[in-house]
């Protein structure tokens, strides 16, 4: 039989689907607890398994055992690296995890142990978001996890400590999070102050960015302003340069949050490489525990303006962009100004604090329902005893009980449950005393639920708690300063489109770009920067301000770029919220890097690997996760085809290994992400399958 379908709508809802998914369970956080769903999926296995704060160390590799036997779905090494990012001082504000043994260093991302030689367990910090799930805090808030044995939370309590202090970025599908850290003393200040007062300013309760790192934000009203409304002009972030006279050394550390210090290194390299009369004798990194560069100086060189220029020619200044988009009720992606996600994460605790409150009244009052049935049975004990042994059976006990006495079930089930001779021994006088306990603390509970301003003082005292337990000075500084260059002109920030064809680049309204057919469209705002990436392996950026409205440009006119050809453009702060950059080149060779290696920016591009001579780069996949299936074809038409996490992840310059078996003066001529294109697994390195 064969039925009629608008071919267009069906993969529009499928996409949309699809869209929705990425969203809700890999890339865009809760506004109510700060978190994704991932990391969540990680903390409370450990919860439920035991591998909190409370309980003593183990490996590594249980937490993510743990996690991944539960409901955890993307892999063993992305919950690692989930894990252990939350442990690292330099990435969190405030860590989740708690952890024995190597877990990393400033001066690269992927520097810590295998999972197997690393202890750990959830923070101290950590248990007060799972604090009130054993009292139905989150109501029906829990979903089945993939084999349907299990309840795992869709958000956390989280009840004082809001998560969203440690910032996140994402990508999901046409959509990029970006939200900074946040001192917790002070935002927590800013959530009394709103409970106390919901009429209160903006700016009493507008809380600065607070980077792990430190370092110095220098565009502080710019950044006050994207708060206000969830996105805008990005943070400005600069790290502390200190010039040493009896040195003439220049020491830089608090690097920029995600700047790691091979990245300064490498950039370094390249600028005396290219200009030996550049200014810098050598540079030595010193990094332990925390960044600390030293930049020694050429003889006569004037170190202001040397700073002036490692700040212009490095990631010693950076950007981190604002974009808040999180998930509203746990499902629907909004952009979220500062007020709006204070309102929302306060909403989230008020009922949690009250659904606790009702958990507790309803325990209560079943106690003093049992204890209001053992002191009648107390009153009248020998008929009681004489009619439980006169009958046949509990059920005939129990309703000769209900008769005689008018108990209730639960009453005559806690009575009918003792053994005679514990009945005889109870104490009435300590009932008594307990059922008096019993009513005040009914009383009081239901004197919160009726009383919405002394619920909310109970809020108070445990932020202040929180925040008098684990707040601590702020770390970034900030100033309102652009150093020795001109005021930047003020320009309205829109959202466009950038229209790619492969060869000509165009900027559009965004409500225009629906009508384009048959080009690559992707969105940013006119204030946002791109990224190219060409078959000579080097890396470009361009401001969008470079393009005029409507009209169409070359690639070379916006790049620097000669004669080179391109194989990725990419808005950058899409660029950015992805985990992985994966280049795959002519000869064969394939190279997995973190994006966090690709900080640096340059105006005559900057290398994105190490390749051999005549080689050239065929293709560049971005991803966010390492499940992610990729196919290599050579000229042959053999293919070999992979997950990502069969690589390795290595440094910005080094040439990767090989992708796939060639003949004598084979190559590779495409490469591409699988998605639900049907390829058969073959494995790395190997000659392959036919294709087709």
């Amino acid at each position: 039989m064969l039925y009629e379908t608008d071919f267009q709508k069906t993969i529009e809802n499928a996409f949309l689907t699809y869209g929705a998914s990425v969203a809700q369970e890999r890339s865009i956080p809760d506004v109510r607890d700060g978190l994704k769903i991932g990391l969540r999926q990680g903390l409370y296995a450990q919860y439920s398994r035991k591998i909190t704060h409370k309980d003593k160390y183990q490996k590594a590799q249980k937490s993510v055992a743990a996690a991944m036997d539960q409901s955890y779905v993307h892999g063993d090494i992305a919950m690692y690296d989930t894990f252990i990012r939350t442990a690292r001082p330099w990435s969190y504000r405030y860590m989740l995890e708690d952890v024995q043994g190597n877990f990393g260093k400033p001066s690269s991302p992927d520097s810590h142990a295998a999972a197997r030689y690393v202890e750990m367990r959830s923070s101290e910090i950590a248990d007060w978001m799972f604090d009130g799930l054993k009292k139905n805090a989150i109501g029906d808030q829990w979903y089945m996890n993939y084999d349907d044995t299990e309840k795992i939370p869709s958000v956390f309590p989280s009840i004082g400590f809001w998560n969203l202090v440690n910032g996140c970025t994402g990508i999901a599908v046409a959509m990029a999070t970006s939200v900074p850290q946040f001192n917790l003393h002070e935002v927590n200040n800013a959530l009394i102050k709103i409970i106390e007062n919901p009429d209160v300013s903006y700016d009493d309760i507008y809380c600065e960015p607070d980077f792990a790192c430190g370092g110095t934000i220098t565009n502080a009203r710019e950044v006050k302003e994207s708060l206000r409304t969830g996105r805008g002009k990005s943070i400005r972030l600069r790290a502390n340069l200190q010039y040493i006279p009896n040195q003439n050394m220049i020491k830089a550390t608090e690097l920029p949050y995600g700047v790691f210090t091979n990245t300064i290194m490498d950039q370094l390299a390249t600028l005396t490489s290219e200009d030996p009369e550049y200014g810098i004798e050598r540079a030595i990194d010193h990094t332990k525990t925390e960044a600390d560069i030293r930049i020694y100086l050429s003889k006569g060189v004037n170190p202001q303006k040397m700073i002036g220029k490692l700040y212009h020619d490095t990631s010693l200044e950076n950007h981190f962009a604002i974009n808040m988009i999180m998930l509203d009720q746990g499902r629907f992606p909004k952009v979220f100004g500062w007020r709006q996600a204070c309102d929302a994460y306060i909403e989230h605790i008020r009922q949690c604090k009250r659904n606790i409150i009702q958990f507790d009244l309803d325990k209560a009052l079943a106690r003093e329902n049992i204890i209001e049935g053992l002191l009648l049975a107390i009153a009248n004990i020998d008929d009681i005893v004489a009619i439980i042994r006169g009958s046949d059976s509990p059920k005939e006990a129990a309703a000769a009980l209900i008769t005689k006495y008018n108990f209730n079930k639960e009453q005559v089930e806690a009575i009918l449950s003792m053994k005679l001779s514990s009945l005889c021994r109870l104490d009435g006088v300590k009932l008594n005393e307990e059922l008096e306990e019993k009513r005040r603390f009914i009383a009081d509970q239901r004197h919160l639920l009726l009383s919405p301003q002394d619920l909310d003082k109970e809020l108070i005292k445990i932020l202040n708690l929180v925040s008098n337990r684990f707040g601590d000075a702020r770390r970034t500084k900030i100033t309102d300063t652009l150093g020795d260059e001109e005021e930047p002109e003020v320009i309205e920030e829109k959202d466009v489109a950038i229209i790619y064809n492969g060869k000509t680049i165009k900027m559009v309204d965004k409500n225009k770009a629906s009508k384009i057919a048959k080009q690559e469209v992707f969105y940013s705002t006119n204030l946002g920067s791109l990224t190219l990436i060409t078959d000579a392996g080097k890396m470009y950026n361009a401001p969008i301000s470079k393009l005029k409205s409507g009209k169409e440009c070359k690639l070379n006119e916006v790049f620097e770029i000669g004669g080179e050809h391109p194989r990725l453009l990419i808005d950058t702060m899409t660029f950015n919220a992805f985990q992985s950059l994966t280049c795959i080149t002519k000869k064969g060779m394939i190279k997995k890097s973190h994006t966090t290696d690709y900080l640096a920016r340059a105006k005559k591009g900057v290398a994105v690997l190490k390749m051999d001579e005549g080689d050239s780069l065929v293709a560049v996949i971005m991803s966010s996760d390492d499940d992610d299936k990729i196919a290599v074809i050579g000229n042959n038409d053999y293919y070999n085809c992979y997950p990502l996490k069969d690589i390795s992840y290595t440094g910005r310059m080094t040439k990767g290994v090989k992708a796939i078996k060639l003949e004598k003066d084979g190559f590779v001529k495409e490469a591409f992400w699988v998605g639900d294109k049907s390829y058969t697994v073959t494995g790395r390195a190997v000659k392959g399958v036919k294709n087709g």
